[in-house]
C-alpha cells in the first residue's frame, strides 16, 4: 500500500536520519541500558487492552471491525481507517495496517515515560552537538500541542541553542503529515536533503 511519494519520502527520511545520527552521536559513548517500568492498569488502561497475538489479516470487513473494536478503538476511528484504506480488502480477505499491539508498545515505551523530555534536553545540553533540529508539526489533529512546542523552544533557548531549532508547521495536515500534506512534506525533505548534501560536500573540500 505504498505510493511512489511515500517510498521517496521513506528513502529521504532514512538518509537524513542516518546522517543526523552519525553527526550527532559520533563523539558520544554508548548510553547505558535502562529498563523502563511497565505501566499498571490504573496508570494506563489502554496498555491492558486484550490484543494479545493480534492477527491483522481477516476473512471479512466485519471480522476486522470486531477485532479492532475489541482492541479498544471507537467505531468512528475504524470508519475513518476503512475510508482512508488503512483497513482494506487484500488477497480475498481484509487487512489492517492498524494494530493495538503497536499502540500498547507506544504507551509502554513512550507515552508513559518522560524519555522524550529527557532526550530533548540532551539534544540541547552540553555536548549535544551543533547540528540543526527540525520540528515538524501538524496543524490539524496532532498529539503535539502548542504548549509543548513552546516548551521545546524554551529548552533550546535555555541551552543557548535556540538558533539550532526550526519549527515547521503544516496547517492543513493531520497526525500523519507525510500522508495528509504530502507535497509540503516532500518540499521540506528535498530542502533538507539538498542542505545535508551541500554540507557534506563542503566538509570534505
Amino acid at each position: 500500500h505504498a505510493s511512489p511519494g511515500n517510498v521517496r519520502s521513506f528513502e529521504l527520511l532514512s538518509r537524513l536520519f542516518c546522517l543526523a545520527s552519525v553527526a550527532s552521536t559520533a563523539h558520544l559513548p554508548p548510553p547505558p541500558f535502562v529498563p523502563l517500568p511497565t505501566p499498571t492498569r490504573s496508570e494506563n488502561p489502554v496498555a491492558s487492552s486484550p490484543s494479545a497475538s493480534f492477527d491483522r489479516r481477516f476473512s471479512s470487513e466485519e471480522a476486522a471491525r470486531r477485532a479492532l473494536s475489541r482492541g479498544g478503538y471507537a467505531a468512528e476511528r475504524i470508519d475513518g481507517w476503512v475510508a482512508e484504506g488503512r483497513v482494506r480488502p487484500l488477497e480475498g480477505g481484509w487487512w489492517s495496517d492498524v494494530s493495538p499491539e503497536t499502540r500498547e508498545l507506544a504507551y509502554r515505551r513512550l507515552l508513559c515515560t518522560d524519555d522524550g523530555r529527557r532526550s530533548w534536553r540532551d539534544v540541547f545540553g552540553a555536548g549535544g552537538g551543533a547540528y540543526p533540529v527540525r520540528v515538524m508539526v501538524a496543524g490539524g489533529w496532532t498529539v503535539c500541542k502548542d504548549a509543548e512546542v513552546e516548551d521545546m523552544e524554551r529548552v533550546a533557548e535555555e541551552g543557548f541553542c535556540g538558533e539550532r531549532l526550526v519549527v515547521k508547521k503544516y496547517p492543513g495536515a493531520g497526525h500523519s503529515i507525510h500522508n495528509t500534506a504530502q507535497d509540503a512534506f516532500m518540499e521540506t525533505l528535498l530542502e533538507l536533503n539538498q542542505k545535508v548534501s551541500a554540507d557534506q560536500f563542503t566538509s570534505k573540500v
